[in-house]
Order: C-alpha cells, then structure tokens, then sequence
C-alpha cells in the first residue's frame, strides 16, 4: 500500500469514528465523555498518519481493521439515522418475527402457543 494510500485510509478510519461518537452522543446513548472519545480518536489518527509515513504497508490494514471494528460496534447506527422507519425498529431488525426481510413467511419460525410449550 502507498503512503497516500495509508494516509487516506487512516483519515477516513478517523472521521468515521467521530460519526459514530456522534449518532451516539445525539442518540443519548454515549457512555463517557464525548470529548475524551473524539480526543483519543484524534489522538489515534494523528499516531497513525505518522506511522503511515514510515510503514504504509502495515498501518494501512491496521487502520482498515479499526474501520471495520467500528462499523462493528456501531452496526446500524447510520441507517438508524438515515432510513425513514424509526430507530426502535432498525435496532430492532426492522421486521416482525416470523417475517423475513423482503416479506416471505419464515419457514423456520414458529409461534409459541398462548399456554406454553408443556
């Protein structure tokens, strides 16, 4: 990977985050300090540009890594935001049960019956 490369990855991995500090924040659903959060994700990305400078080849994936492990943690965040159905609902999955995304019955869910299984 070239340095710019890295360099370019490693500011789009930090800008992200700050997205994701963000929703969270608006959401009401930040645990801590924002301003601790946005400083160590400022902090990271500073480090890392400058580690990009000396070996791209291996911050490059690294940050790549951090990207994807934060759109892990954040699974949904944007689209929450973004989509017109309520949060409540894409935190959710957006669908009922038994419902399959695009609609169809769900063949392997079945009903628990009003008295109980036994």
């Amino acid at each position: 990977m070239s340095t710019s490369g890295a360099k370019t990855l490693v500011l789009l991995t930090g800008l992200l985050m700050v997205v994701f500090v963000a929703i969270e924040e608006m959401r009401g659903t930040a645990q801590g300090s924002t301003y601790k959060k946005v400083w160590a994700i400022g902090l990271l990305t500073l480090g890392l540009g400058v580690a990009a400078d000396f070996i791209p080849e291996l911050v490059g994936p690294f940050a790549g890594l951090v990207l994807i492990a934060a759109y892990a943690r954040n699974q949904g965040a944007i689209g929450g935001i973004i989509a017109k159905t309520p949060a409540a609902a894409s935190a959710a999955g957006g669908t009922a049960p038994g419902v399959t995304k695009t609609g169809a019955a769900n063949p392997l869910y079945t009903p628990t019956p009003p008295g109980g299984w036994g």
